[in-house]
């Protein structure tokens, strides 16, 4: 039951990418630290000052602010994260796999025997969630642009008796 609640967790962690810039506010807030890409590929860091639907404020090195419009951002990336979802999630985790534990050891099922369970048992998956989210301190993508394939080279490669055929297209 641990495995499985480590597995879904880790799942349901990496679908934090929002879809488009307006969507933005809904995983940044003021005072988050961030990278911003643009376009052209510079990556500025820094921490959130403004954040609209429209564009993104921050604060980078010297006080310097930096206005991105949402059109030319290409990426953005929250810097740390807080411990409180591993604290809650490992609590979660904890207590359901002690309790079933604790109940499985008396060979049926007795409410009595779920708390030591907990105590005993709970505290194994609410150390090793809680110590990963702990260990998570890099950072974290969650706006992507999509890329724009009206201008571009792409390659393929094309199975031949023999080898393999590669070729490029170019679009324009």
């Amino acid at each position: 039951m641990t495995a499985l609640g480590l597995i879904w967790l880790a799942t349901s962690a990496s679908a934090q990418v929002v879809a488009t810039f307006a969507d933005l506010p809904l995983r940044l807030n003021i005072g988050d630290g961030v990278t911003v890409e643009d376009r052209s590929g510079a990556a500025v860091k820094g921490t959130v000052l403004r954040l609209t639907p429209d564009e993104i404020v921050i604060r980078g090195r010297g006080n310097r602010e930096r206005t991105f419009a949402g059109s030319e951002v290409r990426r953005v990336q929250k810097r740390g994260d807080s411990l409180r979802n591993g604290l809650l999630w490992g609590a979660a985790v904890g207590a359901v796999g002690g309790c079933v534990t604790g109940g499985g050891f008396s060979g049926e099922w007795r409410s009595r025997d779920c708390l030591p369970g907990v105590l005993f048992f709970g505290w194994l998956p609410f150390g090793v969630i809680l110590g990963g989210d702990a260990l998570h301190v890099g950072t974290s993508l969650v706006f992507s642009a999509p890329e724009n394939t009206a201008n571009a080279v792409t390659m393929s490669a094309v199975p031949i008796r023999g080898g393999v055929w590669t070729g490029a297209t170019l679009r324009w």
